[in-house]
């Protein structure tokens, strides 16, 4: 079920914002100067509009990650400047943090939220282009707890700050730059209580981000092989879900508290008693490591991963049973290749060999049909090793920021169908 809306404003959305008072949308200072301070760090990029092409003239403000905006605050010219005419910003002498850049075009209203890693010493860093698109939205639906208090509810890491008199039990934070930041929190009017509502707050372009989110999924695994907060964290955010990250060597019961499914990854970085831990978890789990697929009793050892090389340069699966939950609404038949993943070397498709008795929804394009890209089990299914202690499913995703549109379909439903919901 896709909560994000194009377009429209929630009911009551015009009464909302009289009776809260304006949304501050300017950014705040942050408590330590960012910019034009001690340090020989840069940071720049490119801002390009919509159609690809460079956008001069866009207002450009540097914000620490950790930033807490406050309403009647303002930036300066150190931390603020604007793109030149081939779209490039520029910031110099910038502390050693982690920082948000905040694009807006005045003229069309269009925003971007590029962020950094870590900056420290003399780094030079040069971001990811930034693309401007319409800002988001998110609906916060206030807990019971603080209902009927006066505050401020923001965004860290942004620029965007909605106060509250204690009327409304539902706020409305408009106007932001599409990203993933750190926390959406509320600070009591005294100042005396912050409240972190959820971390890793993600914002869709043109739609509405609703919380608190329908489910939870917690993805455990090396970020920097999965990009779950880059590509994955954004569909579950599409699926009007929230996610919590566990990328360290560890993984316990306290990690699933309160998670509907998890997304596994990374077999390397988690110690033994974690791996144990996972084998025999009740909570429903999609698994794209070949190895931890092998280590909880999914697959057969002699899965691996495979490069597959085609004159189109993509990555395919053949389809093995289209009628399938998981495959419902998608259109396919039995034996339909479908293009799941845009091929770049050595990224390839992940597939496990399960029991035969699984469900086996797709194999690897042309290659073979026992190359299981997509299957499942059920609750008590006899696996490879064992029973199935929840849903498990595992998933051929590598590299999610190269999925194709077909691709993002599977891995949302896939994930609907971990949480029993397909």
């Amino acid at each position: 079920m896709k909560l994000s809306t194009k377009n429209k404003k929630p009911a009551g959305w015009i009464l909302a914002i009289a009776l809260l008072g304006a949304i501050v949308t300017s950014c705040s200072k942050s408590s330590t100067v960012v910019a034009g301070g001690g340090s020989d760090s840069e940071i720049s990029g490119i801002i390009n509009d919509s159609a690809g092409t460079p956008a001069p003239n866009v207002r450009v403000r540097l914000i620490s990650s950790d930033h807490v905006p406050t309403i009647g605050e303002t930036y300066d010219s150190t931390d603020e400047t604007s793109t030149d005419a081939s779209g490039v910003y520029h910031f110099v002498k910038v502390s050693s943090g982690s920082y948000n850049v905040i694009g807006y075009d005045t003229l069309s209203g269009r925003r971007v939220c590029v962020r950094s890693s870590l900056v420290q010493g003399s780094d030079s860093v040069n971001l990811p282009n930034g693309v401007l698109a319409d800002p988001g939205r998110i609906v916060v639906a206030l807990p019971d707890s603080l209902k009927g208090s006066s505050g401020v509810l923001y965004i860290r890491g942004s620029e965007n700050i909605v106060a509250s008199t204690g009327t409304l039990d539902t706020l409305i934070i408009d106007s932001v730059a599409s990203g993933i930041y750190a926390s959406l929190e509320w600070l009591t009017t005294s100042g005396s209580v912050t409240v972190v509502l959820e971390n890793n707050t993600t914002i869709l372009a043109d739609s509405s981000t609703v919380y608190p989110a329908l489910f939870k999924l917690l993805f455990i695994g090396w970020d920097s092989v999965l990009k779950c907060t880059d590509v994955l964290g954004q569909e579950v955010t599409a699926m009007g879900g929230a996610y919590n990250i566990c990328n360290g060597t560890t993984a316990s019961a306290a990690d699933l508290v309160g998670i509907d499914a998890v997304f596994m990854t990374a077999y390397s970085q988690l110690d033994s008693a974690s791996l144990a831990y996972l084998e025999t978890c009740s909570v429903p789990a999609v698994v794209s490591d070949v190895n931890l697929q092998i280590r909880m009793g999914m697959s057969d050892s002699s899965a691996t991963d495979t490069t597959l090389t085609h004159a189109e340069n993509t990555a395919n699966i053949s389809v093995s049973d289209s009628s399938h939950p998981i495959l419902t609404g998608c259109g396919y038949t039995n034996y339909q290749v479908v293009n799941v993943m845009i091929l770049t070397p050595p990224h390839g498709l992940a597939w496990g060999e399960p029991h035969l008795s699984t469900a086996m929804i797709a194999a690897e394009g042309v290659v073979s049909p026992n190359h299981c890209m997509i299957y499942t089990y059920e609750t008590g299914d006899t696996m490879v090793s064992g029973t199935a202690p929840a849903r498990r499913a595992g998933f051929f995703v590598k590299d999610a920021t190269l999925l194709t549109s077909d691709g993002k379909q599977l891995l949302r439903n896939t994930i609907d169908w971990a949480r029993g919901k397909r």
